[in-house]
């Protein structure tokens, strides 16, 4: 389960926001989660659990933000969202070929996990970006 490593990452570079921010304790951690990811919310909240207990974030929430899907097609330079190049699902799996050429789409937007902020303990968001 490659989710553990994921929630791992995350929760180091939410370490790293908590130290160089000046908060001491979180609500929560906001994550955003690409429709091309190909990883599924409920394993990454799952892992999340398990990676969190004993911790110092064992009482915080993982918030998940969705992030659409783009693809480029270069030759013919052309972006859009999966449903924009044809596709009936949300999150197509790849391979994913442009209908015109048939030339392989590439994935710019929406195809990873990554840490978006804290949920600070006042209830603030402190938005962070790490990468």
């Amino acid at each position: 389960m490659h989710e553990l490593g994921i929630v791992e990452d995350l929760l180091e570079d939410a370490r790293e926001a908590m130290r160089t921010q000046g908060v001491a304790t979180v609500d929560g951690i906001r994550a955003e989660l690409g429709d091309l990811s190909n990883l599924s919310r409920e394993a990454l909240e799952t892992a999340f659990r398990v990676v969190a207990r004993g911790s110092e974030f064992a009482d915080a929430a993982l918030e998940i933000v969705d992030v659409p899907g783009r693809l480029r097609c270069d030759p013919c330079d052309v972006e859009g969202s999966p449903a924009e190049f044809g596709f009936d699902e949300a999150r197509p799996p790849p391979p994913w070929l442009c209908p015109a050429c048939g030339y392989f789409l590439r994935a710019i937007e929406g195809q990873g996990v990554r840490f978006a902020g804290l949920l600070a303990h006042d209830s603030s968001a402190v938005e962070v970006n790490v990468r």
